[in-house]
C-alpha cells in the first residue's frame, strides 16, 4: 500500500526557514507532480505506440546538480522586464549551439503544409481516400463534394477531414 496522506504531508510540508520558496516547489515537482502526472503520462503515451520514451533532465546527476543551483542564478530579466527562465540552461545551449533563439514558448505545429498542402507528396493519397466512393467521411460529405473543392483546400483543411474520416471509420457516424 501507498504513502498515507499524513505520511506525504509529513514529507513535503515546507519549511519556510529551511527552504527557498523556488526550490520547494522544484522538489515538490519532482517528488509529486512528475512522478504522479507528467512522467506517468508519458509513459502511458510511449507504451501505447511501442516507443521507449527518454527524460534526460530526469536524469539523477542532472537533477541532483541542477538542485544545487542557488535560485538567484535560475532567473534573468529581459530588456523589457519579462522574466527569463532556465538561465543556466540557456547559457550553456548558447555557447555550444550559436545562434540559437529562446523566443517565447510554443506548441509543437504539425507542418500540415508540407504534409499535404499542393505540390505534397502525401496530398494525392490523401485526397483519393477521401473522394473514394466507400470513404467513411462519404455519410457525412459527399465524395464529389470533395474532389471538386480540392484545389481550394489547403493542408490543414485536408488534416481536418482526414481526421473526421478516420472518426468515422472508428466510431460511426
Amino acid at each position: 500500500m501507498g504513502e498515507s496522506t499524513e505520511e506525504l504531508l509529513a514529507r513535503v510540508r515546507p519549511d519556510p526557514a529551511q527552504e527557498h520558496p523556488v526550490s520547494r516547489a522544484q522538489r515538490l515537482d519532482a517528488e509529486l507532480y512528475l512522478p504522479g502526472d507528467v512522467l506517468a503520462k508519458m509513459d502511458i503515451a510511449g507504451m501505447a505506440h511501442g516507443l521507449e520514451v527518454r527524460t534526460p533532465m530526469v536524469d539523477r546527476e542532472v537533477y541532483e546538480f541542477a538542485g544545487r543551483i542557488p535560485p538567484a542564478n535560475l532567473f534573468g530579466r529581459r530588456a523589457e522586464g519579462t522574466v527569463v527562465q532556465k538561465q543556466p540552461l540557456r547559457r550553456i545551449l548558447a555557447r555550444r549551439l550559436p545562434g540559437i533563439s529562446f523566443g517565447a514558448k510554443q506548441g509543437f505545429a504539425a507542418p500540415l503544409e508540407v504534409w499535404l498542402g499542393p505540390g505534397a507528396a502525401l496530398r494525392p493519397s490523401v485526397l483519393a481516400r477521401l473522394s473514394a466512393p466507400d470513404a467513411p467521411l462519404g455519410s457525412l460529405v459527399s465524395p464529389a463534394a470533395i474532389s471538386a473543392h480540392a484545389p481550394e483546400l489547403d493542408g490543414r483543411a485536408l488534416w481536418m477531414l482526414l481526421a473526421l474520416d478516420e472518426w468515422c471509420l472508428h466510431l460511426g457516424e
